[in-house]
């Protein structure tokens, strides 16, 4: 009867573990499935992911390969998209608590050579910015958005320049619209008030003191960490890409290159 009760008071001490392992193994078993049923369904050529639980890795796998022929690994580098949004968003949020910016102040107070046509009497703030609600329409941002052959340090500046006389579609705050030029002006801002690059600030004041060191904003760190074009979805299906990288894109699209959880850059 001793031993009877020594073993079962063993069992109760094992029997939680025991079921975390297998619950473990199912929750696996689930995602492995996933990933390869939306790889199939949406014509991913490769992917990595990485399942972080309570600060620990439950989860990792890559599959497939990049556009140049070689295997997805566990270290393999990815365009971001845009992703690059809430780390812009956290570079700002850093500036706000040293106390170099005002949510709400408005932009001109930071970026003053920035012009907009509006109706109404409201200024466009770095809250509306962050917010989607600035009042720019997302046809004027597109028109600034995307394009090659502008200078590394100064992209963001051309980009902003070609924006400035935009005329407002809606009184700032009024309404959310999704526009990547809301973020260009905020790395703009980045720019004024810390008095570096964009990429640069991200280095020092984001990347490195969280060590991600597989991480950049600007294209020639990004080939050194082994950039390599993606794909274009083409009616569904995948297309080498043809490497288009726009310098003005660090803060609000795909101009990153990072080890990241997500799919092989459909950009």
């Amino acid at each position: 009867m001793k031993k009877l009760v020594i073993c079962l008071f063993v069992f109760l001490l094992i029997a939680p573990s025991l079921s975390l392992a297998a619950e473990g193994r199912d929750t696996a078993q689930q995602i492995e499935i996933f990933m390869k049923e939306a790889l199939e369904e949406y014509h991913i050529p490769g992917a990595s992911l990485a399942v972080v639980h309570n600060g620990q890795t439950i989860f990792q796998d890559s599959w497939g390969t990049m556009s140049d022929g070689t295997a997805v690994k566990e270290d393999t580098t990815f365009l971001i998209g845009s992703v690059s949004k809430p780390l812009t968003s956290l570079a700002i949020m850093v500036l706000v608590e040293d106390g170099k910016i005002k949510l709400d102040e408005p932009i001109e107070a930071y970026i003053p050579w920035f012009k907009y046509q509006t109706d109404g009497t409201k200024s466009i703030t770095v809250r509306h910015l962050l917010e989607q609600t600035s009042g720019i329409s997302a046809y004027d941002g597109m028109k600034v958005t995307d394009q090659q052959g502008r200078d590394k340090e100064k992209g963001i500046t051309q980009a902003i320049t070609e924006l400035s006389g935009v005329k407002l579609s809606r009184v700032p705050g009024e309404a959310y619209e999704y526009n990547s030029a809301n973020y260009l002006l905020l790395g703009a801002i980045i720019e004024a008030v810390s008095n570096q690059s964009f990429s640069a600030f991200m280095d020092t004041h984001i990347f490195s003191p969280l060590d991600m060191n597989n991480t950049t904003a600007n294209y020639e760190s990004a080939v050194d960490k082994g950039f390599v074009p993606g794909f274009h979805s083409w009616v569904g299906k995948p297309v080498k890409g043809d490497g288009l990288y726009d310098q003005s894109g660090n803060a609000m699209d795909y101009a990153w290159c990072c080890i990241i959880v997500g799919y092989y850059s459909f950009y």
